[in-house]
């Protein structure tokens, strides 16, 4: 059992307040399109580090997977009207907290 009184217990109290006063603490823009940018490389490092890790063998059985339910043209459409639906929506929303700090 971890207490606030053990050596641990203190170590995850610090974390815990250092991550609450990063999370709510005022940035500017600059340091929050900073933040977004290191998420973005972030999250592209981890994808590409698991697809250079993943193996791919072929199968000798064949797999009848059927019809598709939506065509490459519909698929890649409704793709990118949910992405751009969702880009607006954050821009939307951070030219109004720009608006509000100035």
């Amino acid at each position: 059992m971890i207490t606030t009184g053990s050596p641990i217990g203190r170590c995850c109290n610090q974390c815990l307040g250092n991550r609450a006063w990063f999370a709510f603490r005022q940035r500017n823009a600059f340091q929050t399109l900073l933040g977004g940018v290191v998420l973005g490389l972030a999250i592209s490092g981890m994808h590409y580090t698991g697809m250079y890790a993943t193996s791919y063998y072929p199968i000798s059985m064949s797999i009848n997977i059927g019809v598709p339910l939506l065509s490459q043209t519909v698929l890649a459409l409704s793709v990118a009207a949910a992405t751009l639906a969702i880009c607006s929506i954050y821009l939307f929303l951070f030219s109004s907290m720009l608006i509000r700090e100035s």
